[in-house]
């Protein structure tokens, strides 16, 4: 039901939006002055992949439109969270309950681009879903520049699916696969194939990631091994008026909140699922060869739902030390002792920060 709402009310938005541009209301952008655009997507949550493909994004389009003749601005959930990145670009904030910010921030620019890899799909939110097409749809409603880039198409439940069907063909998708461009133009949307823009991002070189290792007390010669296991069963998140009420009121639903109206899937099914894959990845992880002789060092990795806290040489967490033998995931609380057993440790889950 609060899917519907949030729908709907995206949706109503979007034809006000048009109904006033049909009327003159708008305005155009003028030779001469800089193109303002809005870059839409999933920042300030310190999800590693979503923040580098907007920073290429950034660096692409400034390169080719000339730095002197833009004026990008990139939404951000949490400022703490972005800060220092995307420079020289302005940082707007992206509240939870998102549809009057769309519509005053998208009229305050010449264009969107919608840069989320997981763009179209009911996989992880249809919320995040109908913001991006908000974006768009908000865009296009006003004749202005409209365009998804590097993004992904997926299973769509069918409201979301019409939503995107009826507001984002008039914008061009360069999606970055086949697969996702196959579905969408079933849908009657434009799209060009590309790909993924963080292919472009250029990292900092080995020897930022051996200073920062040593510094952590590896030795040189110790391998290392990185571990990315997620918690795959939480998804989707969904908004939910009612249980957002029972959280304040009552303190329910603590575990599974994500943040503000918006709650992961829980449950014991969702438990139940979860031991038992994290139990395989411990099982599978204990028998390489190299975990038995394996000197771990901690850092913070930010993997979808849960954050594995295990050896990644390549890091710019400045909040590395030494964890012998130990390997740890955080998410929920729990703690899975089957990880790591081989390796004479056990593995604690504390709660996800």
């Amino acid at each position: 039901m609060t899917d519907f709402l949030l729908v709907a009310w995206v949706s109503a938005l979007i034809e006000i939006r048009r109904f006033a541009w049909m009327f003159g209301l708008g305005r155009r952008w003028t030779p001469g002055e800089k193109l303002r655009l809005l870059f839409a997507g999933y920042n300030g949550t310190r999800n590693t992949g979503s923040d580098v493909r907007v920073q290429e994004m950034l660096r692409q389009i400034r390169h080719v439109l000339g730095a002197g003749n833009v004026d990008f601005s990139v939404m951000s959930q949490d400022f703490n969270r972005s800060a220092g990145y995307f420079d020289g670009t302005r940082q707007v904030y992206l509240p939870d309950v998102f549809p009057p910010f769309l519509f005053r921030e998208v009229k305050q620019n010449h264009g969107v681009i919608a840069c989320e890899g997981s763009m179209f799909k009911s996989k992880f939110a249809n919320a995040l879903t109908t913001m991006m097409i908000g974006s768009l749809g908000l865009a296009s409603a006003e004749n202005k520049l409209s365009l998804a880039y590097g993004g992904e198409a997926g299973h769509m439940d069918p409201l979301i699916q019409n939503m995107c069907e009826r507001y984002v063909h008039d914008s061009l998708v360069i999606t970055r696969n086949v697969e996702s461009q196959t579905l969408l133009r079933k849908l009657g949307i434009p799209t060009e194939l590309g790909t993924d823009t963080a292919w472009t991002f250029d990292p900092n070189p080995l020897e930022y990631a051996r200073k920062t290792l040593r510094e952590a007390g590896w030795d040189e010669k110790t391998p290392v091994l990185v571990l990315c296991p997620i918690h795959p069963f939480v998804w989707p998140v969904k908004a939910s008026i009612a249980k957002y009420i029972a959280r304040i009121t009552t303190g329910t639903y603590k575990e599974s909140q994500y943040r503000t109206v918006y709650f992961h899937e829980s449950g014991p099914e969702v438990d139940k699922k979860y031991r038992h894959y994290i139990s395989g990845f411990g099982k599978a992880a204990a028998a390489d060869f190299y975990l038995r002789r394996l000197q771990h060092v901690r850092t913070r990795v930010g993997i979808a739902r849960g954050v594995l806290y295990g050896v990644v040489p390549l890091s710019r967490d400045r909040n590395l030390h030494a964890q012998p033998g130990r390997l740890r995931w955080r998410d929920h609380g729990r703690t899975y002792p089957q990880l790591n057993a081989r390796a004479g440790s056990r593995t604690s889950v504390p709660d996800r920060g």
